[in-house]
């Protein structure tokens, strides 16, 4: 398992792990991840050029790296995040956002 200590670098492995067995046409795929002590729970799903959502199970490693990833983005005044939400776009743009 490759280990993180940049969060750019995370995210950018988070993005290509979830997109990484997405079928051709797909437009926007999102994925919630619920932070506990031990674990990261996962919903995920797809959007394709139809506009239809499809549930999906994202990859192994993105919830292991967004294990990774909640020490990289905390902060002393909000500690760790409880919920980050990724979109990725078929255009190659992607975002996180974070609640604490």
């Amino acid at each position: 398992m490759k280990t993180f200590t940049d969060q750019g670098e995370c995210c950018q492995a988070i993005a290509q792990a979830l997109v990484a067995k997405l079928p051709v046409g797909w437009q926007r795929a999102d994925t919630i991840a619920k932070l506990d002590e031990e674990s990261v729970d996962l919903e995920s799903s797809y959007v394709d050029s139809a506009g239809k959502k499809t549930e999906m199970l994202a990859a192994y490693e993105v919830a292991l790296y967004c294990h990774q990833l909640a020490p990289l983005v905390s902060t002393p005044e909000k500690g760790l995040y409880k919920t980050c939400v990724i979109s990725v776009e078929s255009s190659g743009r992607y975002n996180f956002k974070y609640e604490y």
